[in-house]
């Protein structure tokens, strides 16, 4: 009868001894999780603001491509053969974004 008592007495023992370690692996576990969720809305958010950025210096590239496309048409004698090739060489990047 000793040896029972003994051996369940070891169990709670080893039990509350284990006690912190289960809870620090929990704590662990739940932080990872939270920290993966923070980081998805967090990277969601600033790949939006970076995304919005390009797209609006993007466009005033292109604004600037129109405006200069322009003047080529109006009057091709207006600039030099090197400003043309220039310019769609700058479109031709601008269009692969």
């Amino acid at each position: 009868r000793r040896g029972v008592q003994a051996s369940s007495m070891d169990e709670a023992l080893d039990a509350a001894l284990f006690v912190e370690r289960d809870f620090v692996a929990q704590g662990h576990s739940l932080g990872v999780k939270a920290a993966a969720d923070e980081a998805a809305v967090s990277g969601r958010t600033l790949g939006l603001q970076r995304g919005a950025d390009i797209g609006i210096e993007v466009g005033y590239y292109n604004g600037c491509l129109d405006a200069w496309e322009s003047m080529l048409a109006a009057d091709p004698a207006f600039t030099k053969d090197a400003v043309q090739k220039a310019v769609k060489k700058i479109r031709d990047c601008t269009t692969q974004l």
